[in-house]
């Protein structure tokens, strides 16, 4: 996978500091207990990347941008899903009639 951001994690769930990110790939490209025990320890806990995990809660932004974007939506464009795991599985269905929609997937899905 691709990220640009790490940050540590706090008690609320919330993102907590900024983390350098080329600290965080030197762990998960080097490292072993021990590198990732010294991210603990230098930035006051755990370290992950600012991205959102399988199981994970999405943003609330998440939400609010779908609201907002998807009755603009002119052309939607649906790249690497297996429509199989909702919020996104029903993003499809969101989009105005007639709103032309364009999936681009490496297997066949959608049927």
């Amino acid at each position: 996978g691709n990220f640009d951001g790490a940050h540590r994690v706090t008690d609320t769930g919330h993102p907590g500091a900024a983390v350098p990110l080329e600290e965080v790939r030197q762990a998960a490209l080097h490292g072993g207990d021990a590198e990732w025990d010294a991210l603990f320890e230098a930035h006051g806990g755990p370290v992950k990347p600012s991205i959102v995990f399988f199981g994970e809660q999405l943003p609330r932004r998440f939400f609010e941008l779908a609201r907002a974007d998807f009755p603009k939506c002119e052309l939607l464009l649906v790249l690497g899903t297996s429509l199989g795991v909702h919020p996104f599985a029903g993003l499809v269905g969101e989009t105005r009639v007639g709103v032309p929609r364009l999936l681009i997937n490496r297997d066949r899905v959608g049927e």
